[in-house]
């Protein structure tokens, strides 16, 4: 019996040192991950002149604490702090997980700064996240904000709960999904004459590629149930059941996707839109050349060894960008009227033969396609033709000091009248069925419109 007692006390000893020897170890693991992702936040944030500091990382046995310091790079002035508390694993949340640590996040403003500008709604912070990790590169994070208000340079914006869910899964494949709702957001000038408000927002969003980042796939979806502009009858406009979705795909750095948007209506002074639709289509996109030239640009002064080399390194990027035949097709663009369906689609691509002649303008010309196709209602044409030879009509006025007073406001109805018929006899666009319909193309540097040959854009370079 004492053996056997002696046996279970033992086991137990041994059970207790290695779980305390698993948490000491996690414990190690967490704070070299959290200090490399310190280090790639620092190399993201540095672009926008904001610096990442090292606050404090505090490790324990059973938990650990951790602060990151976001900085203004030029005034040197703390923005806001992430604080952390981390549980050391193993945990065991599920029969399916094992965790090495649960995270609980808060967002800490300077307190001058959430006393002038700041309100918050039953709550201490203005964003607050609980995050789990686990031992198969599982990780998922719930973010909370609540309901508050900004106020600062005499307006006012306002927003309620925020509700969101990070979650990323590796592996052979790193999958990364997440979800956000936003049921309201307004803004207002201190006056309340001008100011915007959106309701029922909702983004959606997931990225499966493999580890080197060179194949994968994406979406992503945003829904906006009611937007206004808000501000006096002239200036007022309302939206509502607008939708974004763009899919994407890439194999070897080149990207394909496609683009959709969808509204229901648009309403604002002199316009009304319902049923809005747009299709757009890219294809051989060289996705690792597209990233190299946003940090191209996005690099501060003096990060390159003088300017020539910069412009070297861009040109040779962009050169790397339109040899791999970037194409933009607008398969369909719509939208309906009080006067009638106004349709347009079309495309623009290039087409490389051999090298690209960046230094020969008319040859890139001579390389690039674009087909376009419009069809407008008739009155809704004549009404738009005249509204802009009315603005230009204004803007030539005010420039002439010696002008004698006379707008010719009145005629612009009877002029935009005139230059279609014009455009009409030349051959330019077409009339049929209350609708005016025109057609525009560039082959081998060549612009021609309804079938009319109108200049070689190429040729006009040389």
């Amino acid at each position: 019996m004492k053996r056997s007692l002696l046996w279970l006390l033992g086991l137990l000893g041994t059970l207790v040192l290695i779980w305390l020897g698993a948490t000491a170890y996690v414990g190690y693991l967490l704070e070299d991950h959290y200090r490399q992702q310190l280090r790639l936040q620092a190399e993201r944030f540095d672009f926008l002149g904001i610096e990442v500091r090292h606050g404090l990382y505090e490790r324990g046995v059973f938990g650990s604490r951790a602060e990151t310091v976001y900085v203004d790079a030029e005034s040197g002035r703390t923005l806001c702090r992430l604080r952390h508390d981390l549980r050391h694993g193993p945990l065991f949340p599920s029969r399916r997980l094992i965790g090495l640590a649960a995270i609980d996040s808060r967002l800490i403003l300077p307190a001058g700064l959430r006393r002038e500008h700041l309100v918050l709604e039953g709550a201490d912070h203005p964003l607050k996240a609980e995050s789990f990790m686990a031992l198969d590169g599982f990780f998922i994070s719930r973010i909370k904000a609540p309901a508050a208000a900004w106020r600062a340079d005499g307006g006012r914006l306002a927003w309620s709960p925020l509700h969101g869910r990070i979650e990323l899964k590796q592996g052979l494949r790193q999958k990364l999904s997440m979800d956000f709702e936003l049921s309201r957001l307004k803004g207002r000038t201190e006056n309340q004459s001008e100011g915007f408000a959106f309701e029922g927002m909702k983004l959606t969003a997931w990225n499966d590629q493999d580890p080197a980042g060179m194949n994968g796939t994406q979406e992503l979806t945003l829904d906006i149930h009611r937007a206004e502009l808000l501000g006096d009858a002239s200036a007022r406009a309302a939206m509502e059941s607008f939708s974004l979705t763009g899919q994407g795909s890439w194999s070897g750095g080149i990207m394909n996707s496609t683009t959709a948007v969808r509204l229901g209506s648009l309403k604002s002074s002199g316009i009304a839109v319902q049923q809005g639709a747009l299709d757009l289509r890219t294809e051989n996109v060289d996705r690792t050349a597209l990233q190299e030239l946003q940090a191209l640009q996005n690099a501060p002064e003096g990060a390159a060894q003088g300017r020539g080399t910069e412009r070297a390194a861009i040109r040779r990027v962009v050169k790397e960008i339109l040899q791999a035949a970037p194409s933009l097709e607008i398969s369909r663009l719509q939208f309906r009227t009080g006067n009638g369906t106004v349709r347009f689609q079309g495309m623009v691509a290039y087409r490389p033969v051999g090298s690209v002649p960046l230094g020969d303008t008319a040859e890139l010309i001579r390389q690039c396609e674009a087909q376009a196709e419009i069809a407008v209602p008739r009155k809704l044409a004549l009404k738009a033709v005249s509204i802009a030879l009315s603005l230009f009509k204004s803007f030539r006025l005010e420039g002439d000091r010696q002008s004698d007073g006379r707008d010719g406001h009145g005629s612009a109805a009877k002029q935009a009248r005139q230059w279609l018929g014009a455009l009409r006899a030349m051959g330019l666009i077409d009339e049929e069925d209350g609708r005016y319909a025109t057609s525009a193309g560039l082959q081998a540097g060549v612009l021609s419109v309804n079938g009319v040959r109108l200049m070689d854009l190429a040729t006009m370079q040389e």
